[in-house]
């Protein structure tokens, strides 16, 4: 189902949706699926794209709590 998600938030996303909300709903998706790889760059994108918001914050700590995960 995650990963039915984020393939929806990415299309959204591709179609035009700039808000930070559909990029963490699709950072998210993919860590509840599993794709760690693919949440982290997702979640560094965050950062980069939406600096100093309450997005980008949220996004650094997923990242130190995914890396700090191990596997």
């Amino acid at each position: 189902a995650y990963k039915k998600a984020a393939g929806h938030f990415w299309q959204s996303i591709t179609d035009g949706n700039t808000s930070h909300h559909a990029w963490l709903y699709l950072a998210h998706s993919h860590a509840a699926s599993g794709n760690k790889d693919a949440a982290i760059k997702t979640y560094q994108q965050i950062v980069s794209r939406f600096k100093n918001t309450d997005a980008a914050k949220l996004a650094q700590q997923a990242i130190q709590k995914l890396s700090a995960v191990s596997g």
